[in-house]
């Protein structure tokens, strides 16, 4: 219960933020792409979390582990909630050309929080049935075409992958979470 209150918390705040433009040290980012990463970060957060669960609960056996597996789905579904409306208030698309520059990069190249996003979404297989569908296309045009044809796809989105980085580490960014 206390985890819908705060999903619920937390979407209100992001929406209000979609009504406002945040200035942060030498970058201006309108709320809808704000919006989008602050859902993103969130993303990225319950995906460890998430992780952090199922691993937990595999292990164990009997009722106990029967409650966790439940509590997993139940979270992979608010997991892909959290996604949906990050997609769905990404208006300049900046969440999803972050995701396409990170899954061009390879490995070695990658930074913790680069990392973290690459591992949210699939580039090998692309379910139109996932409310991650956007995101995991993004991943996919990252991987195979490669990092230039993510700034002709995302042209909205006006920052580079190190701005966005840099707004995706801002400790004020998601914390309502």
């Amino acid at each position: 219960m206390r985890g819908t209150f705060l999903n619920i918390a937390f979407m209100a705040v992001c929406f209000s933020l979609t009504q406002a433009t945040l200035i942060l040290p030498a970058i201006t980012i309108g709320g809808g792409a704000l919006a989008g990463l602050a859902l993103l970060k969130a993303a990225a957060i319950k995906g460890g979390i998430i992780g952090a669960i199922i691993a937990r609960g595999s292990g164990r056996g009997g009722r106990r582990g029967g409650r966790h597996r439940h509590y997993g789905k139940r979270s992979i579904n608010e997991f892909e909630s959290v996604l949906l409306s990050a997609s769905q208030r990404d208006a300049s698309d900046c969440a999803k050309k972050l995701v396409c520059e990170v899954s061009g990069l390879t490995l070695e190249d990658m930074n913790s929080e680069e990392t973290m996003i690459a591992r949210l979404f699939n580039p090998d297989q692309l379910d139109v049935a996932k409310a991650t569908v956007e995101f995991d296309l993004a991943a996919q045009i990252g991987k195979r075409v490669g990092i230039q044809q993510c700034s002709v796809i995302y042209e909205r989105c006006p920052h580079s992958r190190r701005q966005l980085i840099d707004i995706f580490r801002d400790p004020r960014l998601g914390n309502e979470f």
